[in-house]
């Protein structure tokens, strides 16, 4: 290790002589890693690391992201903390950098004896260990913050990052406090990276890790090999029939991903008695060894079709996937292009197909399990905590004041975030900032409204997207905010079919452009649908409006800064 930490330093003074940074970087990925050349997202993020500011890196599925950091290893002087929420993910790349030869590597996790951890969390604090790797769990441990503040890691780097984000689709309380951790360990550099994140969730990013002199870089949306299309459906049995057309005319494997688990087995049998083989099921009901099957069976090649929730994907890097079919439509963008994002890896012709049936649209298949609080409720929480002052979020005691323990847990963890009521290890729970505790419970009330009305308008975005009778590859860039400059992406259904596109040059407003909302306030347009114009507001979301009616009222005009 200390022969390669000479060698890179007597290179890098030779890169000194080098103007420009991008090619000392593509010189190092050449040199220490191998490749013969990098991905435009990846230059453009390894550089703005390397020049020391916090980045938002939102790059596709299987895009390369762990390169930014690797990269950033053979420069740092100090280790690499990596926060990354699945086990699986975290041993899969700490063994790349060991393959890679990049250093020691360790992952952190629960299922390691006692002695190990102890172990691994001494050789880092003394800088033995290149990178770490664990769960945000793993941060509430006593005594592993003030370990790892030891090491004082050059970089911290957050693994599926849109995790942090409630707007996210697969938000994680655990993710919740990192922002209070990373500034504990002093405020390293951050390197948050996601696979799916638009422009709201990627503020809302920036805002919950505490992100200062931050930029964002988004690229690599644009996957011309992948053919996009939406075949409207009457109902189920509907569906089913032109699932099992479109497989007689596919080259396998894929994926079918459906909405609802119910529809599992009878999708399988239907395909089943169509004579089709090898097909497997995932989901999140099935045991872990189960599962594990499963998805080794299709990684080793020896299935043809996988059908399943989204509960299967995250980490999955399967080069030749030929396609990807939705039997029930998901809840958003975000997550629709993600997991379409899996197939064709290999640059290769792939197929993604979404079998849509309005009917699947009903909000309350998308916001089962939600919980959501009323005034009255977080008044109720209130009165029950100041009377039974070191109390236990006891089931029966809530039941007797009306209130579901789900939601006093609920209220319990806004108001003790904002910080004005605290709960220790065993659930008890007091109020601390008795002054601050009625702003911060109406705050909270209006936050959680705002969340709800922002899953909703996502919602009504991959409607849009299902609805859309213009190019679906700019739709889709266009809300990730990644520009797309032609007109037909000639890939995709609807430009094979020339529909009806407007002239941009007929437009009121600029795509991408600011405007201003006499009620809703900023906003940016996002896209053209027929007679329609898509806003994303800052306050209220996503909205759609007729053309028509805000020319006629004036209610719409054009956002400009004052210099």
């Amino acid at each position: 290790m200390q022969k390669r930490i000479f060698s890179l330093k007597f290179f890098l003074n030779f890169l000194n002589f080098l103007k420009n940074i991008r090619d000392e970087i593509v010189l190092i990925a050449k040199n220490f890693l191998g490749f013969s050349g990098l991905r435009d997202g990846i230059l453009k993020s390894t550089e703005i690391v390397l020049q020391g500011h916090n980045l938002l890196s939102v790059l596709p599925t299987g895009y390369g992201k762990s390169t930014i950091y690797h990269i950033a290893s053979l420069v740092f002087k100090n280790p690499i903390l990596v926060i990354s929420p699945l086990i699986s993910l975290q041993k899969d790349q700490s063994e790349k950098i060991k393959n890679l030869k990049l250093g020691r590597s360790e992952v952190l996790n629960s299922l390691l004896k006692k002695e190990k951890q102890i172990e691994i969390l001494k050789d880092f604090s003394e800088k033995k260990i290149n990178f770490l790797f664990l769960a945000p769990e793993q941060l509430t441990r006593a005594g592993v913050l003030e370990m790892i503040k030891l090491a004082n890691p050059s970089l911290v780097v957050v693994d599926e990052a849109h995790s942090v984000s409630e707007w996210g689709h697969d938000f994680r309380p655990d993710f919740r406090k990192l922002g209070s951790y990373i500034e504990f360990l002093n405020s390293p550099q951050i390197l948050a990276l996601t696979a799916t994140a638009s422009p709201p969730i990627q503020k809302d990013i920036i805002s919950q890790l505490r992100m200062k002199d931050s930029k964002i870089v988004v690229d690599g949306f644009d996957r011309p090999n992948i053919f996009l299309e939406v075949l409207k459906c009457e109902n189920e049995e509907d569906k089913l029939e032109k699932i099992s057309e479109k497989l007689k005319n596919v080259e396998f494997p894929g994926i079918i991903y459906v909405g609802k688990k119910d529809s599992i087995p009878i999708l399988k049998k239907f395909l089943e008695d169509r004579k089709f083989d090898k097909i497997e099921v995932y989901h999140g009901s099935l045991g872990k060894k189960r599962r594990t099957e499963s998805q080794d069976n299709f990684m080793n090649g020896s299935i043809k079709i996988l059908i399943a929730t989204n509960a299967f994907g995250l980490g999955i890097d399967h080069p030749n996937i030929r396609f990807i079919f939705h039997f029930q439509i998901p809840d958003s963008v975000d997550r629709y292009f993600q997991e379409v994002g899996r197939g064709g890896r290999d640059g290769k012709k792939t197929i993604a197909t979404l079998f849509y049936d309005k009917r699947d649209l009903n909000l309350s298949r998308f916001f089962k399990g939600k919980i959501n609080f009323k005034p009255k409720d977080i008044k109720n929480f209130l009165i029950f905590v100041r009377e039974n002052s070191d109390i236990l979020l006891n089931e029966k005691l809530l039941y007797e004041i009306g209130l579901e323990k789900a939601k006093a847990k609920k209220i319990a963890e806004k108001l003790s975030d904002a910080g004005v009521l605290r709960m220790d290890s065993e659930k008890k729970v007091f109020i601390v900032d008795e002054k601050n505790v009625k702003f911060e419970s109406y705050k909270a009330y209006e936050t959680q409204n705002f969340l709800r009305h922002f899953e909703s308008s996502r919602v009504q975005m991959i409607e849009g997207y299902a609805e859309n009778l213009g190019c679906r590859r700019k739709y889709i860039l266009n809300y990730f905010g990644e520009n797309f400059s032609k007109e037909f992406c000639e890939n995709c259904d609807n430009c094979l079919r020339r529909n009806d596109v407007k002239n941009d040059e007929n437009l009121p407003f600029e795509v991408g452009s600011k405007v201003l909302h006499f009620l809703w306030g900023i906003g940016q347009v996002v896209r053209y649908e027929n007679d329609k114009i898509i806003i994303l507001f800052e306050k209220v979301g996503y909205k759609k409006l007729f053309l028509e009616h805000i020319l006629k009222e004036e209610i719409l005009k054009k956002f400009e800064t004052s210099s």
